[in-house]
Formats: structure tokens, C-alpha cells, sequence
């Protein structure tokens, strides 16, 4: 059953990308022409003679111009990378042995696919996330380790350079592995991300000027609290259907799971995830985009400390995601 369930998510990724092939988002290009620059020799700049970090994701630009240095056009760059990132996250939930109905609920998302080729870094972004909460989860049961501690070390540094938010999500991971009791395993994870991310810091008060992204400090910091959280909450209302049943069947998952009180310290990186939903007034873009990583957190939380689903709960899940896809799908 686990394989079916696994296979329908395959087939539910496969099916979103088809429907959403001709879906490219126009902000994307602001990160492609920092690229061309770049690559043409002209700077990480938008123009000749300024310096403003016009782009908000540092990691994902770094890969498009990697894909550009081997001669990919820097939009199939984009697009390519997303659907990569799509398919390592079913990947890594099968290598995570999280149970696959979270999964099914994730990637049934109409927003999931659509972004994996709008050109942003969306699923990314999402898939470090994912990742680091699947290192943290497994220093608890498994022996210390070097490589462990510093495979976290790493994903957190990638989660922290993928979007403004990145560095406050990452920290919060740090705490949730903190309750994982590995003191030497915690310093190894914290060593990566304070090199990587503050040598970026470095570079960018250097470079540019600023220790923010210009995009953030526009789209949230600079504007007045009020107008923001009005909007924030119109943003959730309107966009709740879109990933409401994700986050019913995650939120079954993790009440049935009988270690629900481990898994609730994975949930830590929903706070800064939905309070960037808050600071920034929502999003005008589609497919509900700021509400995939904290529902992804759930998902994940949910799957990988299920219950046994056995009898009725195992009936009641597979429903309850049915018709979760199902609607979703329909979307």
C-alpha cells in the first residue's frame, strides 16, 4: 500500500507539471538578468555603476548561473532546477521512510507544480527545508556523528541563503535539534551555517551596502504593520482552499502519531515560515507560494511519526487524503 500511495504522488507530480508546462513567472527574470550580467562579465548588477541586491535568493541564482556556465539558457536553467527539486522531494521522502500519504497530500497542492517551473525558488526552498527537518528528526535514534552534524550544518546553510526568511528558519531548526540532546552534533551543524551565511553577510554589507536583500527590506520591512497584517489575512482566507486539505491530513497525522510530542519540535520552523505570511502582507503571486513551505513542514512532521494506521485509522487516512488530492487536483 505504502508503494500505490507512493506511485500516486509520482503520477500527481508527473500530471501538475504537464498542466502547468507553460506557467513562467515574470519575477523570475529579475534573478535571470543578474545572471546574464554576471555571466556576461558586467557584475551581480541590474545596471552599469549600481549596486543594489535587486534578488532575494542568493542559492537559487548561484545554481542558474552554474546551469549557464555549461550553455543552458538561464529561463530552462530555472525551470529544469525546479522540477529537479520537485522529484528529490519525493526522493527524499521515500529515503526518509516518511509514510507516503503526506506525500500525496504535498504534491496535490495545485501551487506545488506550478512553481516547480515558475522560475522562482520556491520548491528549492522547500526542499532544504525538508531536508534539514529530516537530519534533525534522525540525530535523535542514530548515533552521533560527524557527518550527520555537518550534512545539517550544510542544509541549513542552504536553507538560510534560499530566501530572506532562510537565516530565522534555520535557527529555529538549530533548536529543534537542540532537544535531540547532541551537543558536539549541534556545534558541527552551527559551524557550516555560520561560515556560509555569514560570509555572504560579509559580501553582501561589502558589495551592496546593505545587510538585507533591497526586494525584503521593499516588500515588508520599510511598509506601515497595519495594511500588512489586513492583507496577510485576506491572503489566507482566499487562498485556503487551495492547501487547506494538506493541512488537515497533516494535522490528522501527526494527533494519531503516539510520538506527536517529538514531532510537534519539527512544526518550530512554521513560525518564522508564517510570519514572513504576516510581515509581508501575503502575496500577490499564484498558486498560494508562501503557504508551501509551512505546509510542507506539517506534512513532513505528520510522515515521518505516524501511527501505525491500522483497521479504522488506516481507512479514515487513506479517505481523508483521498479526497484531499482529489479536490486539490481539481483545482
Amino acid at each position: 500500500r505504502r508503494w500505490l500511495v507512493f506511485g500516486a504522488a509520482l503520477l500527481a507530480v508527473v500530471f501538475g507539471l504537464l498542466v502547468h508546462r507553460r506557467f513562467f513567472h515574470d519575477d523570475a527574470y529579475i534573478s535571470l538578468r543578474y545572471g546574464e550580467r554576471l555571466l556576461a562579465g558586467k557584475g551581480l548588477t541590474w545596471n552599469d555603476g549600481e549596486r543594489v541586491e535587486g534578488f532575494s535568493n542568493p542559492l537559487w541564482l548561484a545554481q542558474i548561473i552554474l546551469l549557464g556556465l555549461l550553455g543552458v539558457p538561464l529561463a530552462l536553467a530555472a525551470q529544469v532546477l525546479g522540477v529537479l527539486y520537485a522529484f528529490a522531494t519525493v526522493i527524499l521522502w521515500v529515503r526518509s521512510r516518511a509514510h507516503p500519504v503526506g506525500l500525496l497530500a504535498l504534491v496535490t497542492i495545485p501551487g506545488w507544480t506550478l512553481w516547480a517551473l515558475g522560475g522562482l525558488e520556491t520548491i528549492s526552498a522547500c526542499f532544504w527545508i525538508l531536508m534539514s527537518l529530516v537530519l534533525v528528526w534522525g540525530m535523535r535514534d542514530a548515533p552521533p556523528s560527524r557527518a550527520r552534524g555537518l550534512a545539517l550544518g550544510l542544509s541549513l546553510a542552504a536553507v538560510a541563503l534560499g530566501r530572506p526568511e532562510g537565516i530565522a528558519v534555520s535557527l529555529t531548526m538549530l533548536c529543534a535539534a537542540a532537544f535531540a540532546r547532541r551537543g558536539r552534533d549541534l556545534v558541527l551543524a552551527a559551524a557550516p551555517l555560520a561560515i556560509l551565511y555569514g560570509g555572504y553577510e560579509v559580501f553582501r554589507l561589502e558589495f551592496f551596502g546593505d545587510w538585507i536583500a533591497n526586494a525584503a527590506r521593499a516588500k515588508g520591512i520599510d511598509l506601515p504593520l497595519g495594511p500588512r497584517l489586513a492583507d496577510a489575512a485576506t491572503y489566507v482566507i482566499e487562498s485556503a482552499r487551495e492547501w487547506l486539505g494538506a493541512t488537515l491530513v497533516a494535522a490528522w497525522l501527526i494527533v494519531r502519531s503516539p510520538d506527536r510530542r517529538r514531532a510537534s519540535v519539527l512544526l518550530l520552523p512554521c513560525l518564522p515560515l508564517l510570519a514572513l505570511v504576516l510581515a509581508g502582507g501575503g502575496d500577490h503571486m499564484p498558486g498560494s507560494r508562501f503557504m508551501l513551505a509551512p505546509v510542507a513542514v506539517l506534512a513532513l512532521a505528520g510522515s515521518l511519526a505516524p501511527s501505525s494506521l491500522r483497521g479504522g485509522v488506516r481507512a479514515t487516512t487513506l479517505v481523508l487524503v483521498g479526497i484531499a488530492a482529489l479536490w486539490q487536483l481539481q483545482l
